[in-house]
């Protein structure tokens, strides 16, 4: 004889009033397969004890307790001569606006623990930007992956060549400047005539200086108008960013999806609007170093990632064990346990009304990108199917229309060398060390101006004591970098923009590295004095992320088709050889609590004839131990389908 216990917290109760009626059902659905949604048919009517027990719980959130919001653990236990196993692990949901209460009475609905429900619950108020403050959250700047990019915009050669035009001008006063020198000491005589002189001579040098470091400043803005630096967006793993969310709400995040590199090594880098690495300088944009000033992390909530997430894949989320699980929606790793009598199966239903004739992955375009809307091929893919043999066309039933919108734009990736960089990288190759001496002579400039400057800073501050306040707060230039035959070959294969901001978050495939700096001795230069140049010493050449060779197959609509939501076909092809297309049954049989045990979290099945089959809803009485069950078995019933794909160019 099977007996009902009914448990709130460690305290058994009366059964509800509406114990009697109770069944248990099992709801197999779409987004959680393998964790059942486990309800009841009626909600619950408890009396006295019980009811006793839940006013003082929600009474006590006055005075120190939880209260309303927070539910009170509820089981069911069914006990037979053999064993009792839990068949409901709930909460009583105190805080549903559809309860009634009484002194002595309540209805009330109980919810399952750690399910998809509950999940979205708690994920809701996960947000990725709280985590990455929050010292314990397990996630910090740390995480961050620094994207290196390049600006792809035509090379601005107007200003250029007025900057030339400038320089030329500056280097024939510096000219002019140095004959004024040698009159200057060919001039100084005596000792009167040589202090007015020397003076003179002092100031003409100062001033040489000051236009050696113009010019040297006319020169980076000519490189940077030609070529660009190499700048850095941060973003985060996409897998990294589950995990934290998972994390926050006490699981764990499991998915074999990340076991492929492609995806493993998948980066989402957040929408971009402010990119001023100094907001004194509103003409320089964009961090030409790793910077944490550069948000990393998705700009929204861990059920939002979850939920685009599933789309991607055209997942299902599993919380069983602790563990939250993204698995392609047909993953099912048991196998079948429980057996359906052998009995008669008369009827069936197919599931002709799934099918969907016009399939839709697209992705986001991005008008502050224009990389995105040159390189459109690949961001929207529709997959048309359709009857093969048509005798009449007004009777075509294809209906079923579905779009799976990606709110992610595809990095596009720097793909050959302007005219201008195909100039340096042939100089660079053919005359490294020329190149680098004359960057070792423009260096010793910049290191002799940042000195005068820490010098000047020094007087001033001097001067503060006395109360003479001069304003005097020049910004330091960076040293340039050395060179080698490899130099601008590096640029490709980087994340490429059309401007340092951009409004739509992307994501891509990188092959991911470690910057290593390799610095360039000075040795055997003519400006190397005592080590003095040893304070700018710089990067030769460094290892930087780039997108994997097959990103832009990778993140293309028509491969996401094919590799995830290719199942949703009812098309026979390899790797859903049968289609989408299913056998759908309803029965009742005899069940007991062996038989609720072996598909409580499994909904495989096999029938008489032994084929595999999927438990949609069960729905079970355990106290005539019988079950109603919908089931389907999968089964081509038709073969007069193609598909046709068709992928924009935005040509």
């Amino acid at each position: 004889m099977t007996k009902v216990i009914h448990k709130i917290g460690d305290t058994v109760i009366e059964p509800p009033v509406n114990n009697p009626g109770m069944e248990v059902e099992l709801n197999f659905d779409a987004d959680d397969p393998d964790a059942v949604q486990i309800s009841v048919s009626n909600d619950w009517d408890f009396e006295k004890q019980a009811s006793y027990i839940i006013n003082a719980h929600i009474t006590k959130g006055l005075n120190g307790g939880v209260g309303v919001f927070e539910g009170l653990p509820y089981t069911i236990q069914v006990q037979d001569s053999n064993s009792t196993e839990t068949i409901l692990d709930h909460y009583i949901d105190t805080a549903d606006p559809e309860a009634l209460y009484e002194c002595d009475r309540i209805s009330i609905t109980s919810r399952e623990k750690g399910g998809v429900d509950w999940l979205n619950n708690r994920a809701g108020n996960i947000m990725y930007k709280t985590l990455i403050e929050d010292e314990n959250s397990g996630i910090s700047t740390d995480d961050y992956v620094h994207i290196p990019y390049v600006i792809s915009s035509i090379p601005n050669y107007k200003e250029t060549a007025i900057s030339m035009l400038t320089a030329f001008v500056v280097v024939s006063s510096i000219r002019d400047m140095v004959k004024e020198i040698e009159k200057v000491v060919a001039e100084i005589g005596t000792i009167i005539s040589a202090i007015g002189g020397i003076l003179k001579l002092v100031f003409i040098i100062l001033w040489i200086i000051a236009t050696l470091i113009a010019i040297v400043k006319l020169i980076k803005d000519i490189t940077d108008s030609l070529v660009g630096s190499i700048k850095y967006h941060a973003g985060m793993r996409w897998k990294t960013l589950l995990e934290a969310g998972a994390r926050a709400v006490g699981m764990e995040f499991k998915s074999t999806i990340f076991e492929d590199p492609i995806y493993r090594d998948t980066i989402i880098i957040p929408a971009k609007l402010e990119t001023l690495e100094d907001i004194d300088k509103p003409e320089k944009r964009g961090f030409t170093k790793p910077s944490t000033k550069s948000n990393g992390y998705f700009d929204g909530s861990f059920r939002d990632l979850l939920a685009i997430s599933k789309d991607i894949i055209n997942g299902k989320i599993v919380c069983v064990d602790n563990e939250i699980r993204l698995e392609r929606r047909d993953t099912n790793t048991s196998k079948a346990n429980y057996k359906l009598p052998d009995i008669e199966l008369r009827q069936h239903r197919t599931n002709a009304g799934e099918l969907v004739s016009n399939y839709t992955i697209q992705l986001r375009d991005d008008i502050s990108d224009e990389n995105t809307i040159d390189k459109y091929s690949g961001t929207i893919s529709t997959v048309i199917t359709e009857p093969k043999v048509i005798r009449n066309p007004d009777a075509v039933l294809m209906r079923g229309e579905k779009t799976v919108d990606i709110p992610f734009a595809r990095v596009v990736k720097k793909e050959g060398l302007t005219p201008v960089e195909n100039i340096l990288d042939s100089i660079y190759t053919s005359h490294p060390k020329i190149v680098n001496n004359i960057i070792t002579t423009v260096n010793v400039i910049l290191f002799i101006r940042n000195l005068m400057i820490i010098s000047i800073k020094a007087v001033l501050n001097k001067l503060k004591i006395i109360g003479i306040n001069i304003r005097f707060n020049p910004k330091k230039i960076d040293y340039i970098r050395f060179v080698s035959a490899g130099t601008m070959k590096q640029r490709i294969g980087i994340m490429s923009l059309s401007a340092d901001y951009f409004q739509v978050p992307k994501i891509g495939s990188f092959d991911i590295a470690v910057n290593s700096t390799k610095e360039t001795s000075t040795t055997g230069s003519p400006f190397d004095v005592f080590g003095i140049l040893d304070p700018f010493k710089v990067q030769k050449t460094s290892v930087q992320t780039k997108t994997k060779s097959t990103n832009d197959t990778d993140w293309s609509a028509d491969n996401i088709y094919s590799k995830f939501h290719f199942i949703n076909s009812f098309v026979p092809q390899s790797g859903n050889e049968l289609g989408n297309q299913w056998l759908r049954y309803e029965t009742e049989v005899p069940f007991c609590k062996e038989d609720f045990l072996k598909v409580k979290n499994n909904n495989l099945i096999f029938d008489k004839d032994n084929r595999v089959g999927k438990i949609e809803s069960l729905t079970w009485n355990p106290f005539n131990e019988r079950a109603k069950i919908s089931f389907r078995i999968q089964e081509t019933y038709t073969k007069n389908l193609e598909e046709k794909i068709i992928t924009p160019n935005g040509f």
